[in-house]
């Protein structure tokens, strides 16, 4: 089993449409780097026998989801959060929780057409492999919808289409984690150049260029 080699322990936030394949996703990037996977939706079946996807049921999840959060980041490992972070401001308050042990955050946008989602959403039920998966009503649905928010500017982020295989979509969010390694890297060559020419003697110091003639 791999594991993701990180200066700095790593929460995860998924965002997406019901049925975009933000569960299907978290459950195998879990798998390949052994990264625990706080589900609002696992809760919510776990919790609720009939789920109402009313807003007071939301809320119940939300806290639970955050209590879960506090939890896993006094780990000091990278996990996975599979719900509550579609609104921006749930995303910043589940990063301001995380950030304060330490950890960075990354959001992964999981694209998928509109159509597609919401029947994906509306025709799965208690026979899918994973609990994460049973029937939305419309309502519900229409509900996440409005909920969502794109990734703020300023938030650290990576999209994947949740139509493509997950080979394509885990190596998308790997080469984002190692675009601040890389950074970081090309940085430390500019400071270190520019040390260099900082130490460099001034040209009136400079010994005279050497002539030589040919005869």
């Amino acid at each position: 089993m791999k594991s993701l080699s990180l200066a700095k322990p790593l929460a995860i936030m998924m965002i997406g449409l019901p049925g975009a394949g933000k569960s299907q996703f978290a459950k195998q990037f879990s798998d390949m780097f052994s990264a625990p996977v706080c589900s609002l939706n696992r809760l919510r079946y776990e919790l609720f026998n009939s789920p109402s996807f009313q807003p007071q049921e939301y809320e119940i999840l939300k806290r639970v989801v955050c209590y879960q959060i506090e939890e896993l980041s006094k780990t000091g490992k990278s996990f996975i959060i599979d719900g509550a972070c579609n609104a921006l401001a749930e995303r910043r308050d589940l990063a301001g929780i995380v950030r304060k042990n330490g950890y960075d955050t990354l959001v992964v946008w999981v694209q998928t057409d509109e159509p597609t989602a919401r029947l994906r959403s509306v025709k799965r039920g208690r026979n899918d492999h994973l609990a994460e998966h049973q029937t939305m009503n419309l309502p519900a649905f229409e509900s996440e919808l409005k909920r969502l928010n794109p990734p703020a500017a300023a938030e650290n982020y990576v999209v994947i289409s949740g139509k493509h295989t997950f080979s394509t979509q885990a190596r998308a969010v790997l080469k984002k984690l190692a675009a601040p390694r890389a950074e970081t890297v090309q940085n430390h060559s500019v400071v270190r150049n520019q040390d260099i020419h900082a130490h460099a003697a001034p040209a009136h110091l400079k010994p005279p260029a050497r002539r030589v003639q040919i005869t």
